[in-house]
């Protein structure tokens, strides 16, 4: 009987302590946002990476990506917002017209591009830190005109705009960073709820 509580209370010990493992932020990868249509800055076209280190005057590649894309898109309206860091935007490349006259917002229309493996790249930027200190990326509603009273980025499909997610759960939380504690995305989930599994 000893035997098998031992056991019991180890086996419990490895399920919290791998749990817990797993759990865990990396410091350097994201798991790829499992939210359908969720915009996020990564800094890798398949949306795994949404924090890294760059040195001063290094360019730097950041792409605005759908993630989970429910149905293909010819449009999308946000707005993307650095702060921290002193920085420049060397390059801002996206497919479709772009009304939006502002420097980081967007309002996109006649946009085609392939969902490749869960994931929509909207924009490819190339950026170049200046200073030093983190350089922090939010994804926010768009700016401008109202198209849908919200406070969330839109895609367009099927003739309407429809509200979309943000990868950090929140669009006052930063989805992406550069040279910084990296975003980790809220979850619904609880430690409490954790805890049930093991009751």
């Amino acid at each position: 009987m000893r035997i098998h509580a031992r056991s019991s209370v180890a086996i419990l010990a490895l399920a919290v302590l791998v749990s817990a493992v797993a759990l865990w932020p990396t410091g350097a990868l994201a798991v790829a946002d499992p939210a359908t249509d969720s915009m996020g800055i990564y800094f890798d076209a398949a949306a795994n990476v949404n924090c890294t280190a760059a040195g001063l005057f290094q360019p730097l590649t950041a792409y605005l990506v759908l993630a989970n894309p429910s149905a293909a898109i010819d449009g999308y309206a946000c707005t993307v917002t650095r702060t921290g860091a002193a920085h420049t935007v060397q390059g801002d490349i996206g497919s479709g017209a772009d009304s939006d006259a502002s420097a980081n917002g967007y309002v996109v229309s006649g946009f085609s591009g392939a969902i490749t493996g869960g994931s929509l790249v909207l924009r490819t930027q190339t950026l170049m830190l200046m200073g030093s200190g983190a350089l922090n990326f939010l994804v926010g509603p768009p700016g401008g005109p109202v198209i849908l009273p919200n406070d969330l980025p839109l895609v367009h499909r099927d003739g309407a705009w429809v509200r979309c997610g943000v990868a950090s759960g929140n669009v006052s939380a930063p989805v992406a960073t550069i040279n910084g504690a990296c975003p980790v995305p809220e979850e619904g989930a609880t430690f409490g709820a954790l805890k049930a599994l093991f009751r």
